[in-house]
C-alpha cells in the first residue's frame, strides 16, 4: 500500500478531484488538508494556500492515478509523490484492498 499527495490551488478543485479517484475505484480513501506552500517557481519564492489530497492506495494503481491526476490537475507541474506504507494495521489494510476491487 502506498500514500500518494498532490496538491491542489482550492477545495472545490480538490473535491472534485478526490471524487473522481474514489469514483474510479483507483483509491480507497482520501484525506482533504488546507496547507500553506513555500516553494521556488520561475526562480522566485512563493507562497500560496493550497489543500492537500493524501491518497491511499495500491502500489499497483500508481501509473494509473498518476495519470489521471495529472489529466485532470489545473497546474502546468502538479506535485504527484507516493511514499510507501511501512506498518499498517491488518483490518484496515484488508479494508483498502476491498475498496479497491469493482
Amino acid at each position: 500500500m502506498i500514500n500518494i499527495e498532490t496538491t491542489l490551488p482550492n477545495k472545490d478543485t480538490a473535491t472534485k478531484l478526490a471524487n473522481l479517484l474514489l469514483k474510479e475505484k483507483l483509491c480507497a480513501c482520501i484525506h482533504l488538508s488546507p496547507i500553506e506552500s513555500f516553494y521556488i517557481w520561475d526562480s522566485e519564492i512563493k507562497n500560496d494556500d493550497e489543500f492537500l489530497l493524501r491518497i491511499k492506495t495500491s502500489k499497483e494503481m500508481f501509473q494509473k492515478l498518476s495519470a489521471t491526476i495529472t489529466k485532470h490537475h489545473p497546474y502546468e507541474v502538479p506535485e504527484i509523490i507516493a511514499t510507501d506504507i511501512i506498518n499498517i494495521e491488518e483490518k484496515y489494510k484488508n479494508w483498502l484492498k476491498t475498496s479497491l476491487k469493482s
